[in-house]
């Protein structure tokens, strides 16, 4: 999955009119500016996200989705005097449950499992059991905490009806899934940044007119 978040030219006439400089470099100074403004706002979608959702810092190998990997999910594309606009860029897979607030995190080789594992994703929800079909699906579907051949823990199920290819006689297992870094930034910027930022990248382009015009570091 991928989302883009735009930052894009406010009114390079305006700006010509308050430097009193030619087009190109007020041109320079709204490249600066988007850009600056872009990596404030790739700061900002990290942190209210985190904010947002229950992200686990985890061990390595331990889980598919953790802070750190939020952070390598975006990139930015920067602005270039041809082309003023900037774009925050986030990348990525439907994040494991199991990167989330999981309770216990404890894994059991060979059964003996908890009697329930719960979860919860976002923050501010209370923790829920993990099962296909709560109060219906009795115990056979219940959430474990597995480890595959690789080192890779995951939260997961098994599969009605579906064999695993190695094992017939037992059903297949599935890791369970939540939400991507791409859609979770995209709820966090629409109810946390959003509004904000035409103040920020106006805030961003006067600073840098102060830098050019010697009022500011």
């Amino acid at each position: 999955m991928k989302a883009h978040f735009y930052v894009e030219a406010a009114n390079l006439k305006d700006i010509e009119a308050a430097l009193g400089e030619t087009k190109d470099k007020a041109k320079a100074v709204l490249k600066a500016a988007i850009n600056n403004a872009a990596k404030q706002i790739d700061k900002q979608m990290i942190n209210e996200t985190k904010k947002t959702y229950r992200y686990q810092r985890g061990q390595s190998g331990s889980v598919a989705n953790t802070v750190e990997e939020l952070k390598r999910a975006n990139t930015l594309k920067k602005a270039k005097v041809k082309d003023l606009s900037a774009a925050v860029v986030v990348k990525g897979a439907t994040s494991e449950l199991l990167g989330f607030r999981v309770s216990p995190t404890l894994y059991v080789p060979g059964g003996g499992y908890p009697e329930w594992y719960k979860a919860s994703v976002r923050r501010g929800e209370s923790m829920k059991r993990v099962a296909l079909r709560p109060g219906a699906a009795g115990d056979k579907y219940k959430a474990f905490i597995v480890r595959y051949k690789s080192g890779h823990y995951a939260l997961a199920q098994r599969v009605p009806g579906k064999r695993m290819k190695s094992n017939p006689h037992k059903e297949a297992i599935k890791s369970l899934l939540s939400i991507s870094a791409p859609k979770a930034e995209e709820i966090a910027y629409r109810d946390g940044i959003e509004d904000d930022v035409h103040d920020i990248l106006q805030r961003s382009i006067q600073e840098q007119m102060r830098r050019l015009t010697g009022g500011g570091s």
